[in-house]
């Protein structure tokens, strides 16, 4: 007897939790749109994509190392599907815009420069014999 009425509380217990957490649970409880601004990322990819656009590879001053481009169009690609999802959050449109500008100072690295005077001029010692 003394388990029925154990078994009984632990019914009534387990029925008043599942009433409350239906009764609970509403439609006008779903988490509400926060508006996502993609404006900083979009002025990003046109500033990176300006850069590449005009930017030439080779060997000469001014120029880009081969395969620059490529890697950076990669870049612009990424941050523009993250700019075209529409279910993006303001997270990852944040994160998009530091890795297009960390795209855009990688590619500015891989420009080609002038090398020194200074830097060109041999140390050589030679030996008497």
């Amino acid at each position: 007897m003394e388990k029925f009425r154990l078994i009984s509380k632990f019914m009534i217990v387990a029925i008043l939790m599942a009433a409350f957490t239906i009764t609970g649970c509403k439609k006008d409880d779903d988490p509400e749109e926060i508006p996502v601004s993609k404006t900083a990322l979009q002025a990003k990819i046109t500033e990176a994509q300006t850069l590449h656009d005009a930017a030439e590879e080779g060997t000469a001053q001014g120029q880009y190392q081969f395969g620059a481009k490529a890697v950076f169009q990669g870049s612009i690609d990424l941050a523009k599907a993250v700019s075209d999802n529409a279910e993006a959050t303001q997270t990852m449109v944040d994160n998009a815009v530091i890795a297009i500008e960390q795209a855009i100072t990688a590619f500015d690295g891989k420009k080609v420069v002038p090398i020194a005077p200074d830097a060109l001029v041999g140390h050589w010692t030679f030996d008497d014999g």
